[in-house]
């Protein structure tokens, strides 16, 4: 199963803060070699996105993905498995307008599958620049569903409309993948606007830490200047989202970071994650 992270907070300077103290627990030890990446993130409400659709290693740390980056929302699909009858980019990044997106688990999929998918959303949306993976048709189908309900043009959009909208596309996925007798198994969608971020697992847990305020004055010592610029440490409110357990569980290797306060999330079929600019987060069940 390739891997989804996703970081949404209140500041676009925070970012390096954040992974000074988090970075080493967003990697699972033992993960198998990266075959490729996918990162979509926003500054100033603009998404943009960057790919390294064919770049091998052995081990990768999620500190060189956003290396040099400011944002204030970011969604990385981590890519394990290898090629498949879908394209290299049934991860993503997408985008259309304010909104992006990155897809886990869709690739490798059956052409028919793909049309499928791609035949249950609105014509516009279906024909989004880029190939027409499914990962893509999973995108364009939660697209379609916000377009129906609050529209795609909504500065503000309803958060409890958008985790309509992520659990309908999971539930199209599974009537299609029975519909050309493919098994759904586990999938992961991360989508992001300018004022939230949410993210829907199927058959997948998640796990999220929250940070508000760094209060540590040793590790703020360490940080200050570099990472935190001017900065105020006791304001800076994010989130972390990913889809398997931190590396640093049980075995926390930077002595200066907090004690490990990652929560998991689980529900019968799966899970939905969504957090505002308030970095307030909310779990509904699938």
């Amino acid at each position: 199963m390739d891997k989804l992270i996703a970081y949404f907070a209140n500041h676009t300077e925070g970012l390096r803060a954040a992974l000074a103290i988090d970075g080493e627990q967003l990697r699972a030890p033992g993960e198998p070699k990266i075959l490729g990446w996918s990162l979509v993130s926003s500054f100033r409400g603009e998404p943009l996105v960057k790919s390294r659709p064919t770049e091998p290693r052995e081990e990768i740390d999620t500190r060189d993905v956003f290396d040099g980056m400011r944002t204030d929302s970011a969604l990385v699909a981590l890519r394990y498995s290898s090629l498949g009858g879908d394209s290299l980019d049934a991860g993503g990044p997408f985008r259309f307008g304010w909104w992006s997106g990155v897809v886990v688990g869709a690739h490798g999929r059956s052409p028919q599958l793909r049309s499928a998918i791609l035949a249950r959303s609105s014509d516009f949306l279906a024909r989004l620049a880029g190939p027409r993976s499914s990962g893509h048709g999973v995108f364009a189908l939660f697209l379609s569903r916000v377009h129906a309900t609050v529209g795609l043009d909504e500065a503000q959009p309803d958060r409890a409309a958008i985790e309509r909208a992520l659990q309908e596309t999971l539930a199209v996925w599974v009537e299609e993948c029975e519909r050309v007798n493919e098994p759904a198994g586990s999938l992961v969608l991360g989508v992001s606007h300018r004022e939230l971020l949410a993210v829907a697992a199927r058959e997948q847990g998640l796990r999220t830490v929250r940070r508000n305020g760094m209060r540590d004055r040793a590790l703020l010592e360490r940080l200050r200047g570099k990472e935190l610029g001017k900065l105020d440490p006791e304001r800076l409110r994010y989130l972390w989202i990913t889809t398997d357990a931190p590396g640093a569980a049980g075995a926390q290797r930077d002595t200066d970071a907090p004690k490990s306060a990652w929560v998991e999330h689980r529900g019968p079929t799966g899970v939905v994650l969504s957090v505002d600019r308030q970095c307030d987060l909310r779990a509904t069940e699938l």
